[in-house]
């Protein structure tokens, strides 16, 4: 009956276990746990034992006859509480370490608390400095932002002031080329534009004064020098006023599709007498289907002033080459003559208004160098471009383009 009441005990005992700890979910009741688990044959055993009781109490109740079986029984009870005092000796060693592992683990959450402890008021602090950062961020933005609008100013203060100055500058430049023409302007009309009057006034004088003392012939001879007179300076009077509408922006370019060998054709008729005087042939090479798209005053003009240099400075009795080509939609053209030629320092200075070039022609004309400006200006108008091939005693080759119909389209 005594091992039936340890039974019953042992039952409780396991029950309730867990009743010496006040939370179950205490580190030190799962500690204890874990060690039950590492400990399983222990309880084995105990249950082991407790089953020996039971049925040692059954057979001492049963066999109260056989007094040796029970010695016997009693004896191997014995070694099994003997056994049962050896484990709980290891228990109580477990215990005890267990008891020094939950110590080494209260220390340990002790320390880890001291240290979050620590991490919280750092944390403080370091919000703290970044709340600080931020101020000074952000007073450092508004000190950038007031230093960009600063050197914005003075971005655009310095664009102003390089704007006055160029300003200024292209002044300057400006009415630079404006004295430069009206010196140029104001030579032409004393010197160049005077002469021809004067040469046709004298010969008018002459024709009054002694025509009856002329044969025909003389008189058509002065005649023809009269009409020469007349056509070069109504030729140089309008290069003047063509010359004194680009200086003053007042000419406006009209381009229209034109053939390029009836506007030949047209400068030819005006050419014709100076090149006659002179027994100069003139050779055109310009296909009929070749079509410009330009000014055609402009191009008058341009072609008219190439065709008189050329005659000017010929030599009697020599030929004159127009050719015109298409190549990659520009018209090319050129005027090749056998003339005196022109050396490399004057043709640097044949289309600049600052400089002026003094030569007659073979025939002692005259010229003021005002033409082959005019042309510069008036091919760069049209979108082309003029050159200059020349050696002294070899003639001269002028080149200028325009676009074709073909480019414009």
């Amino acid at each position: 009956m005594k091992n039936g009441a340890n039974g019953n005990n042992t039952s409780i005992t396991n029950k309730n276990l867990g009743k010496g700890f006040d939370n179950q979910n205490d580190e030190s009741f799962k500690n204890y746990q874990e060690w039950l688990n590492n400990n399983k044959n222990l309880l084995h055993l105990n249950k082991n034992l407790a089953k020996v009781n039971v049925k040692s109490a059954t057979m001492v109740a049963e066999l109260e006859d056989k007094y040796e079986e029970l010695n016997l029984l009693n004896s191997k009870l014995a070694n099994a509480n003997a056994l049962s005092a050896d484990l709980m000796a290891e228990v109580e060693e477990k215990n005890e370490k267990l008891v020094q592992t939950n110590n080494g683990l209260a220390k340990a959450n002790a320390h880890a608390a001291d240290l979050m402890a620590v991490i919280e008021l750092k944390d403080e602090e370091i919000k703290k400095l970044n709340k600080s950062l931020a101020e000074v961020n952000a007073r450092s933005a508004n000190l950038v932002a007031r230093r960009e609008l600063q050197v914005v100013n003075i971005r655009e203060l310095n664009t102003e002031l390089q704007y006055e100055v160029e300003v200024r500058q292209n002044t300057e430049e400006n009415l630079k080329k404006l004295n430069e023409t009206k010196d140029r302007f104001f030579s032409i009309i004393a010197h160049d534009l005077r002469n021809p009057f004067i040469s046709f006034v004298n010969l008018v004088t002459i024709l009054k004064e002694h025509s009856e003392s002329f044969t025909k012939d003389e008189i058509i001879e002065l005649i023809g020098d009269l009409h020469s007179s007349a056509l070069n300076t109504q030729t140089l009077l309008e290069n003047l006023l063509e010359w004194t509408k680009t200086q003053t922006d007042r000419l406006e370019v009209e381009p229209k599709a034109y053939r390029l060998k009836s506007i030949f054709d047209e400068i030819m008729l005006v050419c014709k007498h100076h090149a006659d005087s002179k027994n100069i042939t003139i050779e055109s090479k310009i296909n009929d289907e070749i079509t410009i798209l330009a000014d055609k005053n402009m191009i008058c003009t341009v072609m008219r002033n190439l065709l008189s240099n050329s005659i000017k400075f010929s030599e009697k009795e020599s030929k004159i080459n127009v050719l015109a080509t298409d190549i990659n939609n520009k018209i090319i053209i050129s005027v090749k003559d056998n003339g005196i030629g022109i050396s490399q320092k004057n043709m640097e200075k044949l289309f600049r208004l600052d400089s002026k070039i003094t030569s007659h022609g073979t025939d002692n004309e005259k010229g003021s160098g005002l033409g082959l400006i005019l042309c510069k200006e008036f091919i760069e108008k049209n979108g082309g471009k003029i050159s200059v091939e020349s050696k002294p005693g070899e003639g001269s080759i002028f080149t200028f383009s325009v676009p074709s119909v073909a480019k414009r389209n």
